[in-house]
């Protein structure tokens, strides 16, 4: 195999193993019951000889010191990435547009944070998607 220098993300790696491009992916996430079954030819991808689990992925947001926010609970959270709540006034900060950073696609730790965080319901359109995360998740203006 050829190494390969681009990091774009668990899904793209483990397209590239089911497409014999590579023998090997780090994930930061768990395969889906799809992805599993496209590699089925493989073996069982879940067993313990081909899934080693090195470390859990932590996901974090963090509210900045100089915010009078002190906390913030999952439902407000879900609301500023889903874009239903769009000035931090809302939640009791001051009056200024909520800025939304998320990774792409492409990651697994998106993934994570869209079943944990978004529960179903959708990142909102103007949020800055990066293949890798800038300094902080979400900012404001």
């Amino acid at each position: 195999m050829v190494a390969v220098k681009q990091a774009h993300g668990t899904r793209t790696d483990l397209k590239r193993c089911s497409g014999g491009e590579a023998d090997l992916a780090a994930a930061s996430r768990p395969l889906t019951e799809t992805e599993a079954l496209g590699m089925a030819d493989s073996g069982n991808l879940r067993s313990p000889g081909q899934e080693h689990v090195v470390a859990i992925d932590g996901l974090a947001i963090i509210v900045h010191p100089d915010k009078p926010l002190r906390q913030l609970d999952i439902a407000q959270i879900t609301a500023l990435f889903a874009g239903s709540v769009n000035n931090w006034a809302r939640l009791g900060g001051p009056d200024r547009q909520v800025r939304i950073y998320a990774r792409d696609d492409k990651s697994g730790t998106y993934d994570t944070f869209e079943r944990l965080v978004l529960r179903g319901a959708s990142l909102d359109k103007r949020a800055l998607r990066f293949e890798s995360m800038p300094a902080g998740a979400i900012g404001d203006g």
